[in-house]
């Protein structure tokens, strides 16, 4: 099906990328397509040459590349940077995403998901499987989501989401623009949810709106690294049960306004557990208040059953953990 104007807007956020924002450009810039694309990336005032390389990618790709180059970083001033910056250019009717670290390995990723969603109306959204990758671009050897990496094709829903399921990774996702449609209103939801990381917000805004499907097929990869500037790597280690529980409570209010009722039973107990392991282990005032406050906030009966009931489960799931890395470590090293 050809299409003579831009179908699809893609976003890319950047941060002191330098050493991989090229792969990522790239694995943008190589999709074939039956229609035309545009490339919005936004960097967030690298002190690193990520702003340089992407200026010399928007010179010799003019028509299809937007740069927008922070001089001050946004982020970290508690400015949406998706919202404040990225919407205003989108005016397509279908959006995709990929993350300065992260890169698309399938050249007809973009035409696939297209299809897909041009061939099913009632869907919103369509994500996939990635691949795991560590800062070399080697296959990460450590535990990884089955949900994110080795799903079958499927239908993700309200049950999935329930569970705290991002409906695939962020570089794996396109959906329909729905701002367009109802821009104040969702926006409105969006920045109010101060507490729910960025990629969730879109995962819980479309399951809410419409129908979202996973394709099976591996076509993009996800860097996990511990040594950039990714949140995960920011946040190792830090007692995010409080942020959490909050998050879960924006969510719940996401869902509502939407008519969805979400429950996130699961999720509760996890943060239930680890707050509690907290508190016993460090011993110190945060964490103990960081109980208190997710024992106030827990919306279930029996609490103490729950945390027993979880230290027995993650006793064995560490356990199985370490045999399945050391039987990961022993085949990548004959």
């Amino acid at each position: 099906m050809e299409h003579n104007d831009c179908l699809v807007a893609v976003y890319m956020l950047a941060y002191n990328h330098e050493k991989y924002i090229r792969k990522a450009i790239e694995s943008v810039l190589m999709q074939k397509t039956s229609f035309k694309f545009k490339l919005i990336i936004h960097d967030d005032a690298s002190n690193d040459n990520t702003q340089m390389i992407i200026e010399e990618y928007a010179k010799k790709n003019p028509d299809i590349i937007i740069p927008i180059l922070q001089k001050e970083n946004k982020q970290s001033k508690g400015i949406s940077v998706f919202h404040e910056f990225i919407l205003p250019y989108i005016k397509t009717p279908y959006i995709a995403s990929c993350e300065g670290d992260d890169y698309w390995i399938d050249e007809y990723k973009l035409q696939k998901q297209i299809d897909f969603l041009e061939r099913h109306s009632d869907f919103v959204a369509v994500g996939h499987n990635v691949k795991f990758v560590d800062d070399d671009g080697c296959d990460y050897l450590d535990v990884v989501p089955k949900e994110w990496t080795k799903m079958p094709d499927y239908e993700y829903t309200i049950r999935h989401a329930n569970k705290h399921y991002v409906f695939a990774q962020t570089a794996s996702r396109v959906y329909r623009n729905f701002w367009l449609n109802n821009y104040d209103y969702l926006v409105n939801l969006y920045l109010k949810a101060t507490h729910v990381h960025g990629d969730m917000k879109i995962s819980i805004l479309c399951v809410c709106l419409g129908r979202v499907w996973v394709m099976k097929e591996v076509m993009s990869c996800y860097r996990k690294s511990l040594s950039n500037n990714s949140y995960s790597a920011s946040s190792k280690g830090q007692n995010q049960c409080k942020r959490k529980v909050l998050s879960l409570q924006e969510k719940k209010n996401i869902g509502k306004s939407l008519g969805v009722i979400f429950s996130f039973k699961k999720e509760y107990k996890k943060n239930l557990f680890n707050s509690f392991c907290y508190a016993k282990k460090r011993k110190n005032k945060e964490d103990i208040d960081i109980y208190k406050f997710v024992l106030k906030e827990y919306p279930y009966h029996f609490p103490k059953l729950t945390i027993a009931f979880y230290v027995l489960k993650y006793s064995f799931s560490r356990i199985w953990n370490r045999i399945v890395l050391k039987s990961k470590k022993q085949v990548s090293q004959k």
